[in-house]
Protein backbone atom coordinates (compact mmCIF):
# COMPACT_ATOMS: atom_id res chain seq x y z
CA UNK A 1 0.00 0.00 0.00
CA UNK A 2 2.85 2.40 0.83
CA UNK A 3 4.48 1.72 -2.57
CA UNK A 4 1.19 2.60 -4.30
CA UNK A 5 1.01 5.97 -2.51
CA UNK A 6 4.65 6.67 -3.38
CA UNK A 7 4.04 5.74 -7.02
CA UNK A 8 0.92 7.96 -7.22
CA UNK A 9 2.75 10.91 -5.65
CA UNK A 10 5.69 10.50 -8.06
CA UNK A 11 3.33 10.28 -11.04
CA UNK A 12 1.47 13.42 -9.93
CA UNK A 13 4.69 15.39 -9.39
CA UNK A 14 5.94 14.35 -12.83
CA UNK A 15 2.65 15.44 -14.43
CA UNK A 16 2.80 18.88 -12.76
CA UNK A 17 6.46 19.33 -13.72
CA UNK A 18 5.68 18.41 -17.33
CA UNK A 19 2.81 20.94 -17.53
CA UNK A 20 4.88 23.74 -16.00
CA UNK A 21 7.89 22.99 -18.26
CA UNK A 22 5.69 22.84 -21.35
CA UNK A 23 3.94 26.09 -20.42
CA UNK A 24 7.22 27.90 -19.74
CA UNK A 25 8.82 26.76 -23.00
CA UNK A 26 5.80 27.80 -25.08
CA UNK A 27 5.73 31.17 -23.33
CA UNK A 28 9.45 31.65 -24.05
CA UNK A 29 9.10 30.72 -27.73
CA UNK A 30 6.04 32.95 -28.09
CA UNK A 31 7.64 36.09 -26.59
CA UNK A 32 5.71 38.70 -28.55
CA UNK A 33 3.37 41.61 -27.88
CA UNK A 34 -0.14 40.22 -27.46
CA UNK A 35 -3.58 41.75 -27.62
CA UNK A 36 -4.49 39.83 -24.45
CA UNK A 37 -2.93 40.40 -21.08
CA UNK A 38 -0.89 37.48 -19.76
CA UNK A 39 -2.29 37.14 -16.22
CA UNK A 40 -5.87 36.77 -15.00
CA UNK A 41 -7.62 36.47 -11.64
CA UNK A 42 -11.11 34.93 -11.68
CA UNK A 43 -13.83 34.25 -9.13
CA UNK A 44 -16.81 32.04 -9.80
CA UNK A 45 -19.96 30.55 -8.35
CA UNK A 46 -21.40 27.20 -9.37
CA UNK A 47 -24.78 25.72 -8.50
CA UNK A 48 -26.91 22.63 -9.12
CA UNK A 49 -30.11 22.89 -7.02
CA UNK A 50 -28.86 21.42 -3.68
CA UNK A 51 -25.13 21.85 -4.30
CA UNK A 52 -23.15 25.06 -4.65
CA UNK A 53 -19.49 26.04 -4.69
CA UNK A 54 -17.31 29.14 -4.92
CA UNK A 55 -13.92 29.24 -6.62
CA UNK A 56 -10.93 31.49 -7.20
CA UNK A 57 -8.44 31.00 -10.04
CA UNK A 58 -5.20 32.38 -11.40
CA UNK A 59 -4.41 31.99 -15.13
CA UNK A 60 -1.24 32.57 -17.12
CA UNK A 61 -1.20 32.92 -20.93
CA UNK A 62 1.40 30.58 -22.47
CA UNK A 63 0.51 30.64 -26.19
CA UNK A 64 -1.46 32.86 -28.53
CA UNK A 65 -2.14 32.78 -32.25
CA UNK A 66 -4.88 35.15 -33.44
CA UNK A 67 -8.00 34.33 -31.37
CA UNK A 68 -6.63 30.97 -30.17
CA UNK A 69 -4.99 30.96 -26.75
CA UNK A 70 -3.66 28.37 -24.32
CA UNK A 71 -3.48 29.16 -20.60
CA UNK A 72 -2.48 27.34 -17.44
CA UNK A 73 -4.96 27.75 -14.58
CA UNK A 74 -4.57 27.16 -10.83
CA UNK A 75 -7.89 26.70 -9.01
CA UNK A 76 -9.09 26.74 -5.43
CA UNK A 77 -12.71 25.85 -4.70
CA UNK A 78 -14.87 25.30 -1.65
CA UNK A 79 -18.34 23.75 -1.60
CA UNK A 80 -20.76 26.02 0.24
CA UNK A 81 -23.51 23.41 0.39
CA UNK A 82 -23.76 19.80 -0.67
CA UNK A 83 -27.19 18.56 0.45
CA UNK A 84 -28.01 15.85 -2.08
CA UNK A 85 -29.09 12.38 -0.95
CA UNK A 86 -26.11 10.19 -1.72
CA UNK A 87 -25.68 6.43 -1.70
CA UNK A 88 -23.67 4.95 1.16
CA UNK A 89 -19.92 5.64 0.84
CA UNK A 90 -20.32 8.05 -2.11
CA UNK A 91 -17.94 11.03 -2.16
CA UNK A 92 -19.42 14.29 -0.88
CA UNK A 93 -16.99 16.99 -1.98
CA UNK A 94 -15.82 19.65 0.47
CA UNK A 95 -13.53 21.46 -2.02
CA UNK A 96 -10.57 21.08 -4.33
CA UNK A 97 -7.31 22.58 -5.52
CA UNK A 98 -6.47 22.01 -9.18
CA UNK A 99 -4.22 22.69 -12.13
CA UNK A 100 -5.55 22.67 -15.66
CA UNK A 101 -4.85 23.61 -19.23
CA UNK A 102 -7.32 26.02 -20.82
CA UNK A 103 -7.97 26.27 -24.57
CA UNK A 104 -9.69 29.45 -25.74
CA UNK A 105 -11.02 29.87 -29.28
CA UNK A 106 -12.73 33.22 -29.67
CA UNK A 107 -15.45 33.23 -27.00
CA UNK A 108 -15.37 29.44 -26.39
CA UNK A 109 -13.42 28.03 -23.44
CA UNK A 110 -12.54 24.40 -22.61
CA UNK A 111 -10.37 23.25 -19.71
CA UNK A 112 -9.03 19.87 -18.57
CA UNK A 113 -6.92 19.19 -15.50
CA UNK A 114 -6.31 17.31 -12.30
CA UNK A 115 -7.95 18.20 -8.98
CA UNK A 116 -6.78 17.40 -5.47
CA UNK A 117 -10.11 16.94 -3.71
CA UNK A 118 -11.25 16.93 -0.07
CA UNK A 119 -14.37 14.88 0.62
CA UNK A 120 -16.36 12.95 3.18
CA UNK A 121 -18.14 9.64 2.65
CA UNK A 122 -21.93 9.78 2.64
CA UNK A 123 -23.84 7.82 5.29
CA UNK A 124 -26.65 6.88 2.92
CA UNK A 125 -29.39 4.57 4.17
CA UNK A 126 -27.25 1.55 5.08
CA UNK A 127 -24.24 3.12 6.79
CA UNK A 128 -21.45 1.06 8.34
CA UNK A 129 -21.39 1.65 12.14
CA UNK A 130 -17.61 1.12 12.17
CA UNK A 131 -16.88 3.98 9.70
CA UNK A 132 -16.30 7.60 10.64
CA UNK A 133 -18.45 9.58 8.19
CA UNK A 134 -17.24 12.93 9.56
CA UNK A 135 -13.59 12.36 8.60
CA UNK A 136 -12.32 14.45 5.67
CA UNK A 137 -10.46 12.38 3.09
CA UNK A 138 -8.25 13.42 0.17
CA UNK A 139 -8.28 12.22 -3.41
CA UNK A 140 -7.43 13.09 -6.99
CA UNK A 141 -9.61 13.16 -10.05
CA UNK A 142 -9.72 14.58 -13.54
CA UNK A 143 -11.90 17.62 -13.97
CA UNK A 144 -12.85 19.99 -16.73
CA UNK A 145 -15.30 22.55 -17.99
CA UNK A 146 -16.75 23.98 -21.18
CA UNK A 147 -18.33 27.37 -21.63
CA UNK A 148 -18.22 30.84 -23.06
CA UNK A 149 -15.96 33.71 -22.10
CA UNK A 150 -16.10 37.43 -22.80
CA UNK A 151 -12.64 38.98 -22.54
CA UNK A 152 -12.41 42.73 -23.26
CA UNK A 153 -9.71 45.10 -21.99
CA UNK A 154 -9.27 43.96 -18.36
CA UNK A 155 -12.79 42.58 -17.81
CA UNK A 156 -13.55 38.85 -18.00
CA UNK A 157 -17.05 37.30 -17.82
CA UNK A 158 -17.49 33.50 -17.93
CA UNK A 159 -20.33 30.95 -17.85
CA UNK A 160 -20.54 27.23 -18.54
CA UNK A 161 -20.71 23.74 -17.06
CA UNK A 162 -18.03 21.64 -15.37
CA UNK A 163 -17.83 18.35 -13.54
CA UNK A 164 -16.57 19.98 -10.31
CA UNK A 165 -17.64 23.57 -11.09
CA UNK A 166 -21.30 22.65 -11.70
CA UNK A 167 -23.28 25.24 -13.71
CA UNK A 168 -21.01 28.21 -13.14
CA UNK A 169 -20.79 31.95 -13.76
CA UNK A 170 -17.80 34.09 -12.99
CA UNK A 171 -16.09 37.42 -13.29
CA UNK A 172 -12.45 38.40 -13.32
CA UNK A 173 -9.83 40.80 -14.52
CA UNK A 174 -6.62 40.50 -16.50
CA UNK A 175 -3.38 42.35 -16.02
Amino acid sequence: MNNTNHYNRLLLQSFCLLILTFGSSINYLNAQDTLYKKNSILIGYGNLIFTSQASASYERLVFQEDKNRIKIRLDYSSYLSNNLDYDTDARVHEGYKGISGVLLHGIFEVSVGIAFTSYKLAKGFSSDPLKDYTKILNGRELFGSAGIRYDKDSLILRAGIGNLDLLYAGVGFSF
